[in-house]
């Protein structure tokens, strides 16, 4: 299970597991690489455009990205006119 809080303006995970922590530190260089991460194929973007466009609220909407990664989704759904928050745990 994966711990922390945000504390005085930056993330504190001194209770991270630290096998989780080393596994997605480990991805973290080439993660946009893979073909659904990076949004760089405009397939893959325009098929995740038609998943996630009825689930989103009328546009446009804040929308809170949690868990968010390298940011792709929420370059997308900012890139329609939304204002997108993203919240992750920092590489270390």
């Amino acid at each position: 299970m994966l711990s922390g809080l945000w504390v005085d303006g930056r993330w504190n995970n001194d209770g991270m597991n630290s096998d989780a922590e080393q596994l997605w530190d480990g991805y973290a260089n080439d993660f946009d690489n893979e073909a659904d991460h990076g949004l760089r194929d405009p397939q893959v973007r325009a098929a995740w455009q038609a998943l996630l466009a009825p689930l989103l609220p009328e546009q446009p909407a804040r929308i809170a990205d949690l868990g968010c990664g390298t940011g792709s989704l929420a370059v997308l759904l900012a890139e329609q006119g939304n204002t997108v928050s993203g919240l992750d745990i920092p590489a270390t």
